[in-house]
């Protein structure tokens, strides 16, 4: 082989060593481009479940806060009708007709707000809010009738109040069962 020939022979084996070499960097480069981007999804993909969660979790506070707040007054208006039936008056109905005019709508969006996080947790919200308006409106017309001297506030509204009582405590085991179970959102 003449020195023409080996220099050929030389320069096409460096300029292909060269050109793998180029290709083997730009190989490495994307895999580890695509391995930073793979982390990045990962970083955003978590940020926002936690975000998620959180906001889930202050829905779920807010909700169990109003729906505490309803059920108290109602337990409050029936038991003043039960145990101090002089007191009981167009003054009180209309103090829990404010306050349940107030929180009702206020329980319902919320409500809405996790179905759209847990859907399993909003159908049991969804159930104990129906309960709450059926008894609330049970308890206004029974107030009106009262109030109208249709009945008498004792027999009236003491079987509400018990009614009001279970309510009440049914709110208090769905505390509990959300506390001890991590409720995750729906992506």
């Amino acid at each position: 082989m003449d020195q023409a020939t080996a220099v050929v022979i030389g320069a096409s084996v460096g300029a292909i060593a060269a050109i793998c070499g180029q290709w083997i960097q730009a190989w490495r480069q994307s895999r580890i481009e695509a391995a930073k981007l793979t982390l990045e999804r990962a970083k955003l993909n978590h940020s926002q479940a936690a975000s998620l969660h959180s906001e889930m979790r202050e829905a779920l506070q807010n909700a169990i806060q109003k729906l505490a707040s309803a059920t108290h007054s109602m337990c409050w208006l029936t038991w003043i009708a039960k145990e101090s039936p002089k007191r009981f008056g167009e003054t009180q109905l209309q103090r829990y007709d404010k306050e349940m005019h107030i929180l009702l709508p206020e329980i319902i969006g919320l409500q809405a707000r996790i179905s759209s996080y847990v859907p399993e947790l909003g159908i049991k919200l969804l159930e104990l809010t129906a309960r709450i308006e059926d008894l609330d409106e049970r308890i206004a017309r029974t107030a009106i009738s009262v109030i109208d001297g249709v009945s008498q506030p004792v027999e009236s509204l003491s079987p509400l109040h018990r009614e009001a009582i279970v309510l009440h405590e049914q709110l208090a085991h769905l505390c509990h069962e959300t506390s001890m179970k991590n409720y995750v959102p729906e992506a």
